[in-house]
């Protein structure tokens, strides 16, 4: 099983600091995940699902993408909206996400359908 190769973007409306806590809480909820060998495979022990980085900026995060060193950008801001967006746009097959503590301009979370049939993002949702 190949790790995918998660980027959390640490900023936002606030400076980086204020986001340190709770990247720091994703990080090691991120890292720790591992799935259990299939049935039949020759693996013993569960194996780690990601890598992950934190970066400061999209900039940085962009610099991974075009690198191949990314699957997966995870933005903690609402602020970052927007530029999750351009991701999505330019790079569609990166799963882009925006975890926010907040509504943007007035509109709806938007959480994958996903997710609700997904046993690991199920269980990966309620411990974070």
């Amino acid at each position: 099983m190949q790790q995918k190769q998660v980027v959390i973007v640490q900023e936002g409306t606030f400076e980086a600091k204020h986001y340190d806590s709770y990247t720091e809480t994703l990080c090691r909820v991120l890292r720790g995940y591992k799935k259990s060998p299939d049935p039949g495979k020759n693996d013993v022990e569960p194996q780690q699902v990601a890598t992950v980085e934190v970066v400061v900026s999209d900039d940085l995060a962009e610099e991974k993408v075009k690198a191949g060193q990314a699957d997966i950008i995870i933005f903690v801001s609402a602020g970052m909206y927007y530029a999750a967006k351009r991701f999505r746009a330019k790079y569609p097959r990166l799963a882009v996400y925006v975890l926010a503590g907040r509504a943007v301009d007035e509109e709806p979370f938007i959480i994958p359908k996903l997710v609700l049939y997904n046993k690991e993002a199920l269980e990966l949702l309620l411990e974070v």
